[in-house]
């Protein structure tokens, strides 16, 4: 066979004269499989009952044709229970989507918490929630879009993409929404993918969305739902012989599944006590107390339940309720509690069966249900806050170990805590919201090395996923914590990190005013690396405005100070950054010396993701220049490198930028070819926008093809 061209990934045929048999092997770029919330259904409950009718309702709604509204909104809106937790909204929803998926109406399935009423912990955004599920859809982390418009299309076509790849709708659940603002933005569109959101309040404001309205159980189910808990526990249980005082239980529990589970519980773990027994208790005394509202309900169905506890599990439990998170790791409350692994587990499981704590098995994650960790703050327990610094240190230690991985070069020495850079950036993802509403922890019980350095250590973790909100959010707690405290050394880094997110958040004036601020700190203190890492920030800002010749004093400066530092790695990200704004400002010969340096430098040091961007940045100067032949090499050369880094985004520009350069060179078949693998790539990392105009370029391309 001759005639062909081999490349890393395929062989082009075109020119070839072929003897025999020939194998043609195309790869494929598919979406990443998601890691966090993709079929993380939670199980649905082992005792379901009184809620078949709204089951069925969902059932059907769930059912509907395509070209139904594609949301259904569960809610508890009765006046008696208006905004009440508790009702079984999150069982109902596990309950139908278990059912539909086994009916094979769905595929797939994608389960958000918006954390709408967790106390203590920060609701999720629009934007952060489509975050979350953009991830889970595939879309690298490097290719969020910046706004919550842009996002919500690209979450519509990608939750499209994944359907029609499955050969079945998609299935997503938002659960603990705290308005409709929170969730219009996740809304599927048309199509067969369908949105079950839950909420305390009614989200009347949400057009084209089915509602169904929860309301608190029938007596008559509250009682089949007692004895069901009861009977599954222990078919031959002793207070199963008081059918009465069962009766008086469920009625006192005023119809809530939570209240009524809890009040099983109870009954499982004392035998002494007899079902009217409880009632008498739950009932109280004084006629006040007879009118009990709902609220006041599950607080006397809490208080029963923690005052069976023992001391040591009544301590555990607090506890719990108050760390940062909706979970906590198994590895992290022993932390927390101060007790060995394996006695922890044993009264975990304990607060498990008494249906105080929710076991997450597959992560090794402890759970509550909100109502549960606000009444937690109604309770005191001994060596609180020494509990919450003994975390908060070691979410510190440990993000510091994980810092480490993520920012070191080839051969230098990481620590043992982590195996790797994979392990470590596996360890953040799954803490992740749990570590930012540690920094709120932190600020708020004054341990104020926590709340300055539990930022610093996530900054470049927050980067590399593009979670910015988040980083101003924990960073403006590490500005205004190291301000109070006089500690200018740190309150220069939490600027430069705000400058950094902001600019990234389209925020560019703002992030010139954090960054001049961050300068102002480093000259007080003489710090001339971080001077110089600010300087290099400054100037990619400024060259946004654009603000060319400002943005090459700053870099100029930047250059200088990290060599006078002996900071290799930091005189590279300087030299490339100022070939970025030479470029812009059709300085081509400059542009291509100061990539040329860092090209250098990088090597030097090993950074492969860098090398791939320094000699991407050459292709681009020399195709600018009209030097096709070397620009096509540079450009192929660098994709190659993209490819092996992992980063098939920057894979997709490359290409893109290589039909360009061939097309230019008159390489007309050459550059359709590469104008097809940047739609691919593009599509695999869910960029619709470059992927829409790279199609549109290979539509008019093969037109003119056809035309010629």
């Amino acid at each position: 066979m001759t005639g062909t061209f081999q490349y890393r990934d395929h062989i082009d045929f075109r020119d070839a004269t072929i003897h025999g048999d020939a194998i043609g092997v195309k790869n494929e770029y598919l979406p990443r499989p998601a890691t966090t919330v993709w079929n993380a259904l939670p199980a649905p409950p082992p005792v379901f009952t009184g809620r078949e009718d709204e089951l069925a309702a969902l059932l059907q709604a769930l059912e509907s044709s395509a070209e139904e509204s594609g949301g259904v909104v569960v809610s508890s809106a009765a006046a008696s229970v208006a905004g009440m937790g508790g009702v079984g909204k999150s069982a109902l929803t596990a309950m139908a989507a278990h059912r539909a998926c086994q009916e094979g109406w769905f595929t797939r399935v994608l389960w958000v918490d918006l954390y709408g009423y967790s106390p203590g912990i920060q609701a999720l955004t629009a934007d952060r929630a489509l975050d979350v599920l953009l991830r889970a859809l595939g879309v690298d982390h490097k290719e969020l879009p910046a706004t919550v418009q842009e996002k919500s299309a690209l979450y519509r076509s990608q939750l499209a993409q994944v359907a029609a790849a499955q050969g079945g709708p998609v299935l997503v659940v938002a659960d603990n929404a705290a308005g409709a603002a929170q969730v219009r933005p996740l809304l599927p569109g048309p199509g067969g993918n369908r949105l079950i959101v839950t909420s305390r309040r009614l989200l009347s404001t949400l057009t084209g969305v089915r509602h169904l309205r929860l309301d608190a159980l029938t007596p008559e189910a509250s009682l089949d739902l007692l004895t069901s808990l009861l009977a599954a526990a222990d078919p031959d249980h002793p207070h199963l012989s008081d059918p009465q005082g069962l009766k008086r239980v469920a009625r006192l529990c005023a119809g809530l599944p939570l209240a009524l589970q809890i009040a099983a519980g109870l009954m499982v773990r004392s035998t002494r006590g007899t079902p009217t027994r409880l009632a008498d208790q739950l009932r109280g005394t004084s006629p006040v107390e007879r009118l009990k509202d709902e609220e006041n309900t599950l607080h006397t169905v809490f208080d029963l339940s923690y005052e069976e506890l023992t001391p040591d599990h009544a301590r555990v439990f607090v506890l719990l309720g108050r760390a940062p998170g909706a979970t906590i790791s198994t590895a992290a409350a022993t932390v927390l509690t101060g007790l060995d692994e394996d006695t922890l587990i044993e009264m975990l499981d304990d607060l498990a069966a008494a249906h105080l704590i929710t076991d997450h098995p597959a992560t090794d994650r402890w759970g509550m249900h909100d109502l549960l960790a606000d009444y937690t703050r109604t309770r005191e327990v001994s060596g609180e806050r020494d509990a919450l610094v003994r975390l908060l240190d070691h979410y510190t230690a440990m993000t510091e170990a994980a810092n480490a991985h993520l920012r070191a070069l080839p051969g230098e020495e990481t620590p043992g805590t982590f195996a790797d850079r994979s392990g470590a950036t596996a360890w953040l993802d799954a803490e992740h919201t749990t570590l930012i509403d540690a920094v709120r922890v932190a600020d708020r019980i004054g341990h104020t090395s926590a709340a300055v350095n539990l930022p610093l250590n996530l900054a470049e973790y927050l980067k590399q996923r593009r979670f910015f909100a988040d980083k101003v959010t924990v960073n403006t707690v590490a500005r205004d914590t190291a301000r109070r405290m006089g500690d200018r050394h740190n309150e220069a880094k939490a600027w430069n990190n705000l400058g950094i997110a902001l600019q990234e958040m389209g925020e560019t004036d703002e992030a010139i005013d954090a960054l001049d601020r961050a300068l102002a700190c480093c000259e007080e203190t003489g710090d001339r690396h971080r001077e110089a890492s600010t300087l290099n920030s400054l100037g990619l800002a400024l060259h946004r405005v654009p603000r060319f010749e400002e943005a090459i004093t700053a870099l100029e400066r930047a250059r200088a100070l990290h060599i006078e530092n002996g900071n290799r790695r930091g005189e590279a990200i300087a030299r490339h950054s100022l070939g970025e704004v030479l470029r812009k400002m059709g300085r081509f010969e400059d542009a291509l010396d100061s990539f040329r340096c860092a090209l250098a430098l990088h090597q030097e040091l090993g950074n492969r993701p860098s090398e791939a961007r320094a000699v991407h940045g050459i292709g681009n100067v020399l195709r600018d220049t009209h030097r096709f032949e070397e620009a096509i090499t540079a450009l192929r050369h660098a994709l190659a490198l993209h490819r092996d880094a992992g980063e098939h985004h920057s894979e997709a520009t490359a290409w893109h930028n290589l039909s360009y350069a061939l097309r230019e060179n008159g390489q007309f078949g050459e550059s359709v070819s590469a104008l097809e693998r940047a739609v691919e790539l593009y599509a695999g990392t869910g960029d619709d926008y470059w992927r829409a105009t790279a199609q549109d370029q290979l539509d008019e391309l093969r037109r003119e093809g056809m035309s010629g």
